[in-house]
This record gives C-alpha cells, sequence and structure tokens, in this order.
C-alpha cells in the first residue's frame, strides 16, 4: 500500500503496516497513537545519542582499533587559530530558521569529528600537521582531500544510525501525522544511503592513493586568495557531487531509481602565511564531471571567483566556520543571501556573484 493512502484506510491485524517497516499492522502502528508523545527535545537528544559513534577510517586500522581521537576536519593551528577571538569561532548549527546570529563554539571542538585513532591521525596527516604553514605539495592538497572525505563518510554513517530515531518519534500522534513522520524520514533514509554510497566509492579511490602514496591519479584545482585588510577567513570543508556546471550545463545524472556512481570532489582550505590561503578542490583525474565543473568555475574572474568561493561555502554549510566580526560587517541583505544559501536544498544553490560578501581576493589559480 503507497504510504499516502494510509490515511483513513482500516488495515487488519495481521496485514504489513503501511510503514513499510515489514512487520505486521499489530506488531507496528497499531496502537501507536496511543502512545507516549515524544517531545521534539526529547527526539533531538535521541537522535544526538544514536549518532554518536566511535570509528578509525584509515583503510589498515583493524576493526578494534582504539584511543579514538577527536580529530579536527579543519586544521587547527592554521586555519581555526586564524579566525579564533578568545578560542572560539562561530558557525550555524542546524536548524538555522531564518535566524541571523551565529553559533559560538570552542576551537578545540570546531570541526571535530571521531574518526581516526590517535595513530593514524598523527601518522597519516603528519605532512599537514608538521610544518609552520601549508605549502601546495601535491601530498598536502590530496591530504587535504582526504580529511574532507572521511569527515563527509563519518557524517553519513552517523546519519543513517540517527534516522530511526527519528521515524519511533510518532508515537501518541495522529495518523495523517505518523504518515507525514514517516514518508519524510523514509526519503531522507534513502537519500543518505545513496549518499553513503558515493561517498564511500570515492573514499575507496582515495584510500589506495593514500596507502600506495601515489597521488598521481587526482587532479587539484587550487585557488590562493589574499585576505583582505580588517577581514579573516571564512572555512569549510567537505564534498559535493555536482549534476550541473556553474553555467547549467548538465555534467551526469542522478536517478534515485537506478542508482549510479556520482562522481565527486572534495574541497578544504588552509593557511600559507603572510595573509594568504589556499582553497583546493580535488577529484579523481579520470572523473570528467568534478573536471567540468571546475572549469566553469575557473571561467569565472578574479571578482567573481572570490565571490562564489565564500558563497559556496555557505551552500554547503554542514563544517563552516567563520569570525563573528566579519559576519557583523555584513549587510543585512548580504546575510540574508548566505542564510538562503544555507537553507536552501537545491542540490545546484544560485550564487549573486555581483555582490562584495568575500573577505579575500583572488592572487592565483593553479591546476595540479
Amino acid at each position: 500500500m503507497a504510504m499516502k493512502d494510509a490515511i483513513g484506510k482500516k488495515l487488519g491485524r495481521n496485514e504489513p503496516c503501511w510503514c513499510n517497516s515489514g512487520e505486521k499492522y499489530k506488531r507496528c502502528h497499531l496502537s501507536r497513537e496511543q502512545g507516549r508523545i515524544v517531545s521534539h527535545g526529547e527526539v533531538a537528544h535521541n537522535f544526538e545519542i544514536a549518532m554518536k559513534h566511535e570509528i578509525c577510517l584509515h583503510p589498515d586500522a583493524p576493526q578494534d582499533c582504539t584511543n579514538i581521537s577527536k580529530a579536527h576536519s579543519l586544521q587547527k593551528a592554521r586555519v581555526l587559530n586564524a579566525i579564533q577571538a578568545f578560542n572560539h569561532v562561530y558557525t550555524f548549527l542546524l536548524p538555522i530558521k531564518g535566524r541571523r546570529t551565529p553559533d559560538k563554539i570552542s576551537i578545540d571542538k570546531a570541526s571535530t569529528f571521531t574518526g581516526f585513532c590517535n595513530h593514524h591521525d598523527n601518522r597519516t596527516f603528519e605532512p599537514l600537521e608538521k610544518t609552520r604553514f601549508f605549502e601546495g605539495t601535491k601530498e598536502q592538497m590530496f591530504l587535504l582531500g582526504y580529511k574532507a572525505i572521511c569527515w563527509e563518510y563519518f557524517g553519513r554513517i552517523a546519519l543513517i544510525k540517527g534516522l530511526p530515531t527519528i521515524l519511533n518519534s510518532d508515537q501518541g500522534r495522529p495518523r495523517d501525522q505518523q504518515v507525514n513522520i514517516q514518508r519524510t524520514t523514509q526519503l531522507q533514509q534513502v537519500g543518505a544511503e545513496l549518499a553513503e554510497l558515493n561517498i564511500r566509492w570515492l573514499k575507496l579511490l582515495m584510500d589506495d592513493a593514500l596507502k600506495a602514496k601515489n597521488y598521481l591519479s587526482f587532479e587539484a584545482y587550487e585557488v590562493v586568495v589574499s585576505i583582505l585588510p580588517g577581514c579573516s577567513l571564512v572555512a569549510a570543508t567537505g564534498t559535493i557531487f555536482p549534476v550541473q556546471s556553474l553555467n547549467g550545463k548538465k555534467i551526469q545524472t542522478f536517478d534515485r531509481t537506478n542508482p549510479v556512481r556520482l562522481e565527486g570532489l572534495t574541497f578544504g582550505i588552509d593557511v600559507r602565511g603572510n595573509g594568504t590561503a589556499s582553497i583546493v578542490f580535488l577529484w579523481p583525474k579520470a572523473d570528467t564531471a568534478p573536471r567540468s565543473y571546475i572549469k566553469s568555475v575557473d571561467a569565472l574572474d578574479d571578482r567573481q571567483l572570490a565571490e562564489y568561493l565564500v558563497q559556496f561555502f555557505f551552500s554547503y554549510l554542514e563544517n563552516l566556520h567563520f569570525a563573528k566580526t566579519w559576519w557583523d560587517s555584513l549587510s543585512t541583505s548580504d546575510q540574508y543571501l548566505l542564510i538562503e544559501l544555507m537553507e536552501s536544498d537545491i542540490t545546484e544553490p544560485h550564487y549573486d556573484l555581483q555582490r562584495s560578501i568575500a573577505p579575500w581576493r583572488v592572487m592565483s589559480r593553479n591546476w595540479l
């Protein structure tokens, strides 16, 4: 039975439940309306607990890898330290709901995830952590991307673990609300599982390169920016799977009913020193969609590219951090534009590159 037809329809006790759980109706939703209503706060608490997990994502890590640490997906000593004030940075925690006041978070907690043990974290990212500044080597660029894909993979696993708590939050509610909760959450589950599959495919390719210490099968696009006087970095890292270029040209197809591997690219940022930073995109050299996307980015002039980068970061806000002083310096109109980008669920965001939001200017671009 289609879930939308469940409202008002009577089921026999031994019929399959309308929610597609596979359980008999009597063991699933028959008496769910008489249950105790779970508050939104309790749902959020249960969801957060369910999402917590510890794992070492290094390809050589044993299943019982111990001493899991809170790894920073954004480099702490250079990146987070460059935007902190009194050991805090700012971000937007979900849900945003149109608010313009960002959330303060300690740099010890910002961008952290329990995705590596101490041994593998230190050994893997030593070329990034043991230098005073980012030097732009191919290895460093690859490691920026590798940390981004691991953070993304960790987050999707956590989301998949947490969503069942939302499915169980419909007790005590009328049938129409139950149907809405089940339908919405199950769509989220499908999306999360497809995302996890694509992220895992890309991570496996990067795992092979990491173990071999051979990065020739990956291509990088680096934009070196200079921070404007009185401004500070906007920092973000993650992974995207673009289906069209910035000029609207279709570059790959997403189909929920027939999932195929989507080609993705990672992005990250690090500090070079002397008021400059590198923003790096990385993807498998054999993949054509990411390269087509980046070619459309590279077609922008320097002023447009500077605007694109900051708006791009806000459109993929899950791991975004910035200084409160920079945010407060923006006009209300500019703040609302960035909020709209954060709240939009559009796969390909619409950027306004005529704005003057960027805290940096473009110095150079490099294909590697």
